[in-house]
């Protein structure tokens, strides 16, 4: 029986941290500065998985105010450089990141760190919590000669683009479309601001703070420690 711990990164976790963060991000990944600033600030908001001692999957929340009707929003507008700008009396949640390596990718460990910010919008009683989804098909269907007057709005409303449709299964809702919002080639740096309302939570939250052991198969299971 194989055991995955979900848990609150610790600066012990950085060096695992920073590794898995080039392997799935590259250059564009978190550095140990910035991952080290954003426990100080806000611990409970930095879930990871670990494998054994190997952290397969890390997250990164911070609350903030209602991103709706802001403008010209970017990632790091908001996430302070990457530091995070954490608001503790803010009324959403924003999630900086999610990482998830190539380790038991078919359950995809990363859900569960999202599943696990769910349980906090929901019982912490903010209202919202967003999310900046790439959109990593884009550049590839606008070079179609097939695609050719496709706007990056018609790619987005074909419902095509992988990530945007797993967090659109999620129960995610498109909120607005944001212009050089992230360096990714594939994107276009384009990104998709979503949410999720926490009226829409109350069925689907697993609470961590009573179940501490998830079977997710019949060798494969999940201890929580957060």
């Amino acid at each position: 029986m194989q055991t995955l711990y979900l848990t609150r990164a610790t600066v012990d976790h950085i060096e695992g941290m920073v590794n898995l963060e080039k392997e799935v991000w590259g250059e564009e990944g978190a550095s140990a500065d910035q991952l080290r600033s954003r426990i100080k600030k806000f611990p409970e908001g930095n879930p990871i998985i670990l494998l054994g001692d190997e952290v397969i999957a890390c997250g990164c929340f911070q609350y903030c105010d209602d991103l709706s009707q802001k403008e010209d929003i970017t990632w790091f507008s908001v996430t302070g450089d990457g530091n995070m700008s954490h608001q503790e009396d803010g009324a959403c949640i924003y999630g900086i990141n999610l990482t998830a390596g190539n380790k038991l990718a078919k359950i995809f460990p990363g859900s569960l760190i999202l599943e696990y910010a769910v349980a906090v919008l929901y019982t912490e009683a903010k209202e919202k919590f967003f999310l900046g989804s790439r959109i990593p098909g884009l550049a590839k269907a606008l070079s179609k000669k097939e695609n050719s007057g496709m706007s990056v709005n018609d790619y987005i409303q074909s419902n095509k683009d992988p990530e945007l449709r797993f967090y659109l299964s999620q129960g995610f809702e498109i909120c607005m479309v944001m212009a050089d919002y992230f360096p990714d080639p594939k994107s276009l740096n384009y990104g998709v601001l979503i949410e999720l309302s926490n009226r829409h939570t109350r069925n689907r939250v697993l609470d961590f703070r009573i179940k501490d052991r998830i079977k997710l198969s019949d060798d494969l299971e999940i201890k929580v420690d957060i």
